[in-house]
């Protein structure tokens, strides 16, 4: 047992400071029970932080103190102990590629695997059940760009937009975007051929 919670934190020091986890990420270490165990016993030790059910965190500290944990870490590693896929909602995408300064009120994704809402802080996470079109490009830079192109849509998209999303792509990432454009609507592919080049 002593074994496994040393391999359990030396896994977590290894990870660094803000790394957000669940049992899930231990399981290679030993049984559930004994990995439930370590965590709530460094949890009570304050060496890690427990920021919901079955979710805990290594605190990034400042001057003032623990800093929050980051939701969408927090919905990450959700997604990983339930071997599920998310996407973030258009909002939300928008404002991380810094084409919107709307900071969404609760953190929305979208999910293959069931609907929840899970409370961190004050704060609220929800996943919502959709069609497996919707979250083409999940977990990559290709998601990202659909879900802003789809806050905008047709009549919002400009060339300022357009400018920006080619400046902060990498050429990998424009590939990627050329292979996946026969699944967006017809508008958006005509907007992906102008980020990325193609024809």
């Amino acid at each position: 047992m002593k074994t496994i919670a040393n391999s359990i934190y030396r896994r977590i020091i290894k990870k660094g400071r803000g790394w957000v986890f669940t049992p899930f990420d231990f399981q290679d270490l030993g049984s559930r029970e004994s990995i439930d165990q370590t965590l709530s016993r460094l949890a009570k030790r304050e060496k890690i932080r427990r920021v919901t059910q079955g979710v805990y965190d290594y605190p990034e500290i400042s001057s003032f103190g623990p800093i929050p944990a980051d939701l969408f870490s927090v919905a990450q590693a959700i997604a990983r102990s339930t071997q599920t896929k998310i996407q973030v909602s258009e909002s939300y995408a928008a404002n991380i590629l810094g084409l919107s300064n709307q900071v969404p009120a609760k953190l929305i994704l979208y999910t293959d695997g069931t609907r929840r809402v899970r409370q961190v802080g004050r704060q609220k996470i929800i996943f919502r059940q959709v069609t497996p079109k919707k979250l083409i490009g999940a977990g990559k830079i290709t998601g990202l760009v659909f879900q802003s192109l789809r806050y905008f849509g047709k009549d919002r998209l400009n060339d300022k937009i357009i400018s920006r999303l080619k400046k902060i792509l990498k050429p990998e990432d424009k590939a990627l975007l050329l292979k996946d454009k026969n699944t967006t609507p017809i508008w958006m592919q005509s907007a992906i051929n102008q980020i990325a080049g193609g024809a």
